[in-house]
């Protein structure tokens, strides 16, 4: 059992599967590296910018894009709810909490405005379109509540913990704030 979630590092930019990887895999031309760093490892790497993704929309990408690998929704509801699932973590945002309180001072870079950073922070002049980086959502919550109700609901239980540190991580640190609108 995976009970630690695994994140990803860019140029002192942290994230985590669902949390914009795949695009940045892209922009930095990392698609066949291993550029995976685990909870520990957090700790003695360089991180300015942590890409967060609201709990709830992360939760139900990350169901949806395990239903592309096994079209079963209850054993894709467990492996979530049991840390079976690379996709997500029950414990993700408890765990950058508890990282941004022993080492403050990062900015935090919500998803929708990673395009925005990239481009107006890091300066990379060639940002793709993010459409070909989004899940195609088969379940939306209400799908999943009618399908599953007894798991789901335990998840949206955990989900109440994981929304209070989220709220915590945006309160206790410097949050990015789009500079003008892209084109």
């Amino acid at each position: 059992m995976n009970t630690l979630p695994h994140f990803k590092l860019y140029d002192k930019i942290l994230t985590y599967p669902k949390c914009g990887t795949k695009f940045l895999d892209n922009i930095y031309n990392k698609t066949n590296e291993n550029i995976h760093i685990n909870f520990y490892n957090l700790f003695k790497s360089e991180i300015d910018y942590i890409i967060l993704r609201d709990p709830l929309s992360h939760l139900i990408s990350a169901i949806n894009e395990t239903l592309k690998y096994e079209d079963n929704l209850k054993n894709n509801l467990e492996s979530l709810l049991f840390g079976n699932n690379i996709h997500y973590n029950i414990n993700h945002y408890r765990l950058l909490e508890l990282y941004t309180k022993l080492k403050p001072n990062k900015t935090i870079i919500l998803l929708e405005n990673l395009s925005n950073f990239l481009q107006l922070e890091k300066k990379i002049k060639k940002i793709p379109s993010t459409v070909n980086y989004k899940t195609v959502k088969i379940y939306d919550i209400e799908k999943i509540k009618e399908e599953e109700p007894y798991l789901i609901n335990l998840l949206l239980k955990n989900l109440d913990f994981e929304i209070s540190s989220y709220k915590n991580i945006l309160n206790d640190n410097n949050v990015y704030k789009p500079k003008k609108t892209l084109i």
